[in-house]
């Protein structure tokens, strides 16, 4: 009789395991929600129960050892000797948890308009109305809510050190460190100073950490 049961994989090798059982033909549920991030090139998917997923077998058919020794699989999950069954509704629970999260998350803004009314629920002004503007890239939203809570901060370097008037003698164009230009406009400078606090710095990083979730 097939059970759930869930199974670990190697470090950093979830998708990897995911596609090994898909191509085995495992029935198996890989539990995965959508995320806004700050840094643009982070994962917008990541994994609900990080380094684990499920599988629907009969261990008697597909043997232990089958998934045990996956190519990217680590063990799976049990107590004792005895590998432990995970009742249906549970999955179901899971599925619908994921799935609502999922659809919260996609439809946070999708029919926001300008001049909106809205609530804010998290961040250093939760609990105030607000009039919705415009949507924000993540660093920028950062920028403002930081702003916003008078902490002065701003970019870093607003102009790539090697495009600056400075540097023009060296004849550096647009385009000669890619690397340095996607990043010039995401890095954020905060205060810092010698006599800052330590309460002034548990403020700052409280809503630094706030606007980064």
């Amino acid at each position: 009789m097939k059970h759930w049961y869930a199974l670990q994989s190697k470090p950093q090798q979830e998708n990897f395991l995911w596609g090994q059982l898909c191509m085995h033909n495992i029935d198996a549920y890989f539990p995965r929600i959508r995320v806004q991030t700050v840094n643009p090139r982070s994962k917008k998917i990541k994994s609900y129960f990080p380094g684990y997923m499920f599988v629907n077998v009969d261990l008697d058919q597909v043997g232990v050892s089958t998934l045990q020794w996956m190519p990217g699989a680590a063990r799976m999950l049990s107590f004792g000797n005895e590998f432990a069954p995970i009742p249906d509704h549970l999955i179901q629970a899971i599925r619908e948890r994921v799935d609502t999260i999922n659809a919260s998350n996609s439809d946070l803004v999708a029919n926001l308009r300008r001049g909106d009314i809205i609530v804010l629920r998290s961040g250093a002004f939760a609990g105030y109305e607000a009039i919705f503007d415009a949507r924000l890239p993540g660093q920028d939203r950062v920028l403002k809510e930081l702003q916003a809570a008078g902490i002065g901060a701003g970019i870093h370097y607003p102009v790539p050190i090697h495009l600056a008037p400075a540097f023009a003698g060296l004849g550096h164009a647009e385009g000669s460190f890619p690397v340095a230009e996607r990043h010039a406009d995401q890095l954020l400078s905060l205060p810092i100073f010698a006599e800052i606090t330590p309460e002034q710095q548990q403020r700052v990083v409280g809503t630094l950490k706030a606007a980064l979730r």
